[in-house]
């Protein structure tokens, strides 16, 4: 695999839970009786996570070439359609069958990233939780005798799931469904090999798969189009699952042990405590939450990801207040996928002043 590829896009998934057809539509769907989880506040609110994830990523990353944002209705009124680096993409151009739509579902959209129209080859897939800390160069996805880096927390991945959420249960299933695919001898040397990056008193654990990291993460394309062939069965279920599902097929847990399977993927270890990787959920205690950004801040990650687990507690609610301003202070310069009618306030112009600069360095050393 080359260190400096041709050219590398981003995708982004984007949903705005303002919109007024997303609000009829989940309006329709909870009478029909779908699952109230399934549309959680916290799933749809927006605190200007996409608006800062980009900020991040042009910061940080810039031998991106264009970003595509993969969305059902309505964009955000910040966003400067005119960029010619961003494109937009509506679902009903993606999917094989625009019967199954609307969809609510992430896990059925992004089995069909791959069919953007003029995407690169390679890829990087964000969520707008995902932000980079620091700069990020190419080559850390990179790894020797033409392999890519594939980044794994240390979060194991189990079977057992009668009483687990439903995302749990589509982690399981598709453990299953690749174990039936490659055969269990196989899967056991390819669970091996995900399983080689861990250290310490992690070694000693029983064998289990371990789940990809909530970082951006480097896709081909082409791979994913044979999977799509492989798996047709599977991708057409989980397609038609408007809601998460735990039939569901998992893309990047199916990527991961692919690779490993054609002896093409270096697994990588980020640690919840290591300086490189900074995971956060948004709990109702705002003192915990101080600490969590302060952290942040002090160790400088280069991969950030903050879930919003407040559910409908209201905007003003101090730890997403917290969060806002954590985002608003960390990122204050406008990038150039935001409209030029966007400025910053003189608060915001202050909380940049002084700012460090961040020096490059790589997650290979």
């Amino acid at each position: 695999m080359a260190t400096k590829p041709q050219k590398v896009d981003a995708v982004y998934l984007w949903v705005d839970g303002e919109d007024a057809t997303f609000h009829r539509l989940r309006n329709a769907a909870v009478r029909s009786g779908a699952n109230e989880k399934s549309f959680a506040r916290r799933h749809f609110r927006d605190s200007g996570e996409l608006r800062h994830s980009l900020r991040s990523l042009e910061s940080h990353a810039s031998w991106v070439d264009k970003v595509h944002i993969v969305h059902q209705d309505g964009l955000p009124s910040w966003l400067d359609l005119s960029n010619p680096r961003i494109r937009t993409i509506r679902h009903e151009e993606i999917f094989p069958d625009p019967s199954v739509l609307p969809t609510f579902n992430s896990c059925a959209i992004e089995l069909n990233l791959h069919r953007i129209p003029g995407l690169s080859r390679r890829f990087l897939y964000f969520n707008d939780d995902l932000f980079l800390g620091r700069d990020l160069p190419f080559p850390d996805y990179a790894a020797p005798e033409r392999r890519q880096r594939f980044f794994l927390e240390p979060n194991p991945i189990s079977l057992w799931t009668w009483t687990k959420p439903v995302h749990d249960k589509a982690y399981a299933f598709t453990l299953r469904r690749i174990r039936r695919f490659l055969g269990r001898k196989r899967y056991n040397e390819c669970l091996q090999a995900l399983a080689s990056t861990r250290r310490g008193w992690r070694a000693l654990l029983p064998l289990r798969c371990l789940l990809p990291t909530h970082v951006p993460q480097l896709y081909n394309r082409e791979v994913l189009s044979e999977l799509e062939t492989l798996f047709s069965d599977e991708y057409q279920k989980t397609r038609a699952h408007r809601f998460r599902a735990p039939e569901d097929i998992v893309f990047r847990i199916l990527y991961s042990f692919y690779l490993v399977d054609k002896e093409a993927l270096e697994p990588r270890l980020l640690d919840w405590d290591s300086p490189a990787y900074a995971f956060v959920r948004l709990e109702s205690d705002p003192a915990k939450m101080k600490r969590a950004f302060d952290r942040i801040t002090a160790i400088d990650p280069a991969f950030i990801c903050v879930n919003d687990d407040l559910n409908d507690f209201p905007e003003e609610h101090p730890s997403l207040c917290l969060w806002r301003e954590f985002m608003e202070k960390r990122y204050p310069v406008p990038s150039g996928f935001e409209k030029k009618t966007a400025r910053r306030s003189r608060a915001v112009r202050e909380s940049g002043k002084g700012k460090t600069e961040v020096v490059a360095s790589s997650l290979a050393d």
